[in-house]
């Protein structure tokens, strides 16, 4: 069997530490996975723009059959979140990106918005998070969380 077994642990670690290869001198093929400079390079540019592992982000997706409603219920969770972080969950900081269309603005004619909030994922966070997006939703408006999404596109 010649398939690779890659592992991925938390980063920042040692690059040479953070991928592992069971299939003997593969190293060669692995090398741009754990080029320093590379490396180096990107986790400069992860801590300056706050992307993980300097943080987490939380992807708030809001739907509706009608735009100005997924608009407007995406509003109300951006003002829920500057209300609470300003106020009980002040410890709490946070990033917001949005609202805006999503990436893909209406798949099966729902309409899409969402948020990306940067903060370290903590218990204080997520209380915060659940409690913003506690919003009465009219109609067929649905909000979805995810914290630590694969892809924000």
């Amino acid at each position: 069997d010649y398939g690779l077994n890659i592992s991925r642990r938390d980063i920042p670690v040692n690059p040479y530490d953070a991928f592992k290869c069971d299939v003997p001198n593969m190293s060669t093929s692995l090398y741009f996975v754990v080029n320093d400079t590379f490396y180096n390079q990107e986790i400069a540019v992860r801590q300056m723009m706050i992307y993980p592992p300097y943080c987490e982000l939380a992807q708030v997706v809001v739907q509706s059959t009608e735009r100005e409603l997924a608009e407007t219920t995406a509003k109300t969770v951006f003002d829920n979140v500057l209300k609470l972080v300003g106020a009980e969950f002040s410890e709490v900081k946070v990033n917001v990106l949005g609202p805006s269309p999503a990436a893909m603005p209406k798949v099966n004619n729902k309409y899409r918005y969402r948020l990306i909030i940067k903060a370290k994922n903590s218990k204080a966070f997520r209380d915060m998070l659940r409690r913003a997006i506690a919003v009465k939703c009219e109609k067929d408006t649905s909000i979805s969380v995810d914290i630590a999404p694969e892809t924000i596109i």
